[in-house]
């Protein structure tokens, strides 16, 4: 009786070497689209999409728009594409949840404590995690006199009434062109032009920019300069900018969360509804959330899901006679049963859940064409001609997931004596201007694998890989 009910196999194809695109056909009847990527293949990535690329919460793009924007080989291979977060159109506009891409922040935490929210983040060594709610930490602004304020927000919407009194807002250029803020009362609003930040910006990270301009009386909407940073500010905040910042200082800033991980993400994105967990469907994660996840109605479903060995990417057609949607257990019960997956979050789904592969749409969504959504998750293939291992001691055979494999983008040299145990090797980039700093990185979870000695890295973190020293 179970076989006859099993997921039928309709078309299956290879992507790319450990990269596959299957098309099956579950009971309900349900079509359900998968893409799974070998997470030994350290060339693939997860980054985070956005419409127009930009992070200004009212942007919105059909996936294959984000797809095609992001898609630019051999550096930037994008070879598939799922719809991401919620989003709600309202006014004012919400993406709901937060996102990182590339160890880059690109908003802050900020979720609504009457639900639950849940996000994947995954480590430097593309280990992944879920996290339920936390917050972000007000950063902090000092000036080159030794005084010091709090930053307020980061990449937050400012429109109309949502301008924020008495507090300061970085913007970046992956929010927007300008900052959209919108201030009632220019006399008391300023904003700060600050050139040559040295971005990524992360959690706990501190970046510094050089300020270029101080405007004042404004409107504000300045626009964000390539590579810099306007900080906006209304209120009182305005004063102490005004009185401790000037043209040609640099300023320094940094910003946290109330999640260690979240801060040393290589990429996060928050969905709605941990859908399995440890193997097993899990109810607790289909618990208080927002009424757009219907964990118990047979919806249209964009989920993503892994085990130890693979990521998978799935979709699953509804709302039509010849595929209905999936509940959760429904969904759990197909990602466990066939796909082997033991972990499961749960994505915007409806008219949003869409697959693109190679630019193609492979699913059909239910609205009968493509909705325009806020983000999508890209499998990205990067450019491995400029990347090169170093100094690898382990074998061919035998190796973790995410672990093992140590790149670089600078010239490094190993810097003696090998680290304890032989966890890996400590290594010194070759660029000593703006001085180095030592950091002990492992991952999330650390166990077994933990680098045990420290890695020197160069300051200006642009210039490291991925803004930071990878090795295991």
């Amino acid at each position: 009786m179970a076989a006859a009910c099993a997921p039928t196999l309709l078309h299956g194809e290879t992507i790319a070497p450990g990269v596959t695109y299957t098309l099956y056909n579950a009971p309900g009847p349900n079509n359900v689209h998968v893409i799974a990527v070998d997470r030994l293949r350290s060339e693939y990535k997860f980054e985070l999409g956005y419409a127009q690329g930009k992070r200004n919460y009212t942007a919105r793009e059909a996936v294959t728009q984000i797809f095609s924007r992001y898609d630019n080989p051999p550096v930037r291979d994008v070879l598939s594409a799922t719809n991401a977060a919620y989003f709600d159109p309202s006014n004012p506009p919400r993406l709901l949840g937060i996102g990182q891409t590339n160890g880059e922040m690109m908003d802050t935490p900020s979720f609504n404590p009457t639900y639950v929210y849940h996000t994947v983040m995954v480590g430097p060594a593309r280990a992944p995690i879920v996290r339920t709610n936390f917050d972000h930490v007000p950063g902090t602004l000092r000036f080159p006199d030794g005084y010091s304020m709090t930053l307020t927000q980061y990449n937050y919407y400012m429109g109309g009434q949502l301008v924020p009194i008495n507090g300061v807002t970085a913007f970046t250029p992956t929010f927007d062109s300008s900052t959209r803020s919108n201030f009632l009362t220019p006399s008391i609003a300023v904003e700060a032009i600050l050139t040559n930040v040295s971005y990524p910006m992360r959690g706990d990270k501190e970046v510094s920019g050089i300020v270029s301009a101080i405007n004042t009386p404004t409107a504000g909407n300045a626009a964000i300069p390539a590579g810099g940073m306007v900080l906006s500010a209304y209120g009182s905040t305005k004063n102490e900018i005004v009185a401790h910042a000037h043209v040609g200082d640099r300023l320094r800033m940094r910003f946290a969360s109330g999640a260690e991980e979240y801060n040393n993400a290589d990429c996060a994105v928050t969905g709605i509804g941990w859908v399995i967990h440890g193997g097993a469907a899990y109810p607790t994660g289909w618990a208080n959330l927002e009424s757009g996840a219907s964990p118990y109605s047979r919806n249209p479903r964009s989920v993503l899901a892994w085990n130890n060995n693979t990521w998978f990417q799935v979709v699953c057609d509804g709302r039509s006679g010849i595929s209905v949607g999936m509940t959760f257990q429904e969904m759990a019960d197909f990602l466990i049963g066939t796909l082997g997956a033991t972990e499961a979050v749960n994505y915007d789904g409806g008219g949003s859940a869409e697959m693109v592969v190679n630019g193609t749409v492979r699913n059909v969504p239910s609205d009968g064409s493509e909705r325009p959504v806020a983000n999508a998750i890209l499998l990205v293939k990067r450019d491995t001609a400029t990347v090169f291992p170093v100094g690898d001691p382990f074998a061919s055979s035998g190796r973790a997931a995410g672990w093992d494999d140590k790149f670089s983008y600078n010239d490094v040299v190993a810097f003696a004596p090998p680290s304890p145990g032989g966890d890996g090797y400590v290594l010194k980039v070759i660029n000593p201007n703006g001085g180095v700093e030592t950091t002990r990185r492992g991952d999330f979870g650390d166990a077994d694998y933990t680098v045990r000695a420290d890695i020197y890295c160069e300051y200006r973190p642009a210039d490291a890989a991925d803004g930071y020293e990878r090795y295991a």
